[in-house]
């Protein structure tokens, strides 16, 4: 519900984004972002690179054509994967870029640095910029397609649960179990069989540290808790295991603490 609002409040006023408050970990981090000049760099190139594909995407003649090469589509959820870890590349450099280009990557750095010191000046942010055709067509489409039916107002209590810790999302782990959890038996299996090469990983990626309660752990001590739980439909992936004590392992139990 929120969602189609903000898309007919941009319809409406031509803007997207928002003015917000700034909260005092946001404040940290717009910090951190002034002092990242690799971070400002690459939140410039990824500016620019969108405003040259729509600049592109508006030169097609049909609107199907051009929501279908911006948005794309995802499969169905029930297959639906994505990799866990994202490539970085290397750092862009000047010789990257055609001069114009690079100019213009550089006025960006230039407006964002002023931004964000603006943003910790007054307390708040304002990032509306103006809504472009491309996106104005999805919107419309969104609108027009969006039935209330499909969208109580309440939510269960279990989907809370569910809700990812970085993104907000529900996490896809929770619709689409791995093929280690599909039974029982094969979740027997999912949960006892790590090799030793990935709990070595692990344990060094985690610092013999319990990530619960931080206490340094000797090797016996060492336990490997499931972060989203077999039972909920995680996997015994390497990204989805992290190191715990004991006793920390068994208050846990099988409930879901990110």
């Amino acid at each position: 519900m929120q969602h189609n609002a903000y898309l007919r409040g941009a319809l409406e006023t031509g803007l997207i984004g928002s003015v917000e408050v700034l909260t005092r970990g946001k404040a940290a981090q717009y910090e951190q972002w002034l002092a990242d000049e690799e971070l400002l760099l690459r939140q410039a190139v990824f500016e620019i690179r969108d405003k040259r594909r729509i600049a592109e995407l508006e030169k097609l003649d049909e609107d199907e054509e051009k929501l279908q090469l911006f948005a794309g589509s995802l499969p169905p959820i029930h297959i639906y994967r994505t990799a866990f870890d994202q490539p970085t590349g290397n750092t862009p450099v000047e010789q990257d870029f055609s001069p114009d280009m690079w100019n213009q990557i550089r006025q960006s750095i230039i407006r964002r640095k002023e931004l964000y010191a603006k943003a910790l000046e007054t307390g708040t942010i304002d990032e509306r910029k103006p809504l472009d055709p491309v996106r104005r067509l999805l919107f419309e489409k969104w609108v027009s397609g969006f039935n209330p039916e499909n969208h109580p107002e309440t939510i269960r209590e279990e989907f809370f649960e569910c809700e990812c810790n970085v993104f907000g999302h529900i996490c896809p782990v929770f619709f689409s179990a791995e093929a280690l959890t599909e039974s029982a038996q094969r979740r027997r299996i999912g949960r006892h069989q790590l090799n030793f090469v990935t709990m070595m990983r692990i344990v060094r990626r985690d610092d013999y540290r319990c990530q619960h309660c931080k206490k340094k752990l000797e090797d016996d001590e060492v336990e490997f808790d499931h972060i989203v739980p077999v039972s909920k439909g995680g996997s015994s992936e390497e990204h989805n295991m992290r190191l715990t004590c004991f006793g920390c392992n068994r208050d846990k139990g099988d409930d879901y603490q990110p």
